[in-house]
């Protein structure tokens, strides 16, 4: 049966750590229904909030890069509204340089 709340609901994929999961604790404040997905063993923390979120925060663990448990999380969320998706993916950027000798540097290193 569908969800017909009022309550607003997003789907954080990414969300165990980093910005992903600042923002699963901005929506919460900002009174959203949370649902956040991270790696098995690494949705810990997020485990601890949904504690005491009063059923505001689901977690789900997943890896989206095995697509079984994509289309497993698809058929659980199916019949839910969705008001927002976002996919946190924050990998560390190589900010390159050309040098006279046209060698890239790597300037984060």
């Amino acid at each position: 049966m569908p969800d017909l709340s009022p309550q607003k609901t997003v789907l954080l994929i990414g969300a165990s750590r980093g910005l992903g999961f600042a923002m699963v604790e901005e929506y919460l404040k900002r009174g959203w229904r949370v649902i956040a997905t991270g790696r098995e063993g690494s949705a810990e923390k997020l485990r601890q909030i949904a504690k005491t979120s009063h059923g505001a925060l689901e977690v789900e663990t997943i890896d989206i890069m095995i697509s079984e448990q994509v289309a497993a999380l698809r058929g659980r969320l199916r019949a839910r509204r969705l008001d927002l998706l976002l996919r946190v993916l924050v990998s560390r950027t190589t900010i390159v340089k050309r040098s006279r000798m046209s060698r890239p540097r790597n300037l984060c290193a």
